[in-house]
């Protein structure tokens, strides 16, 4: 069983408000291209190592941080622990845990997932997961459409 520990950082240190004030700046200048990200946007930390600044105080708003980060749709974000993708909420919980290979991002309140067996899998925002094991692969969901093929297609 692998146990997955967060990496943690001080926020009060100084690369930490250097990199907080270069994108408060950032979010000043560009502001209308920044409101379409909400209010958490991905901020690496150190060299690649990435959390969320909060737009509204302009801290951090986790302390966890992670190797990669998509920026939130729908109140979900993908993140990257170095070995697998999970999905957490805006408030940096875990909804899916960092066990899958592919996480193709919630669109209409759906993401699609691949375990490390090669399963897609659907998951919904009111937090239900259905595998499709008859399926060699899913698309992203878009205008209530999702693309797919079976196997052996």
């Amino acid at each position: 069983m692998r146990i997955n520990q967060p990496l943690e950082f001080d926020m009060s240190s100084q690369s930490c408000k250097a990199i907080t004030c270069a994108f408060l700046s950032l979010i000043l200048f560009h502001a209308p291209s920044v409101q379409s990200y909400g209010q958490l946007i991905p901020l690496e930390v150190i060299t690649d190592r990435f959390t969320f600044l909060d737009v509204k105080t302009g801290t951090p708003a986790f302390e966890t941080l992670w190797e990669s980060v998509e920026p939130f749709n729908e109140g979900f974000a993908v993140v990257y622990d170095g070995n697998d993708l999970g999905l957490i909420n805006e408030e940096g919980k875990y909804v899916l845990p960092p066990d899958y290979k592919t996480i193709k991002g919630v669109s209409e309140g759906v993401a699609v997932l691949e375990d490390n067996m090669g399963i897609w899998h659907v998951f919904t925002v009111d937090g239900k997961i259905r595998a499709l094991p008859e399926y060699s692969t899913l698309g992203k969901m878009s205008d209530g459409v999702m693309s797919y093929r079976l196997k052996n297609s």
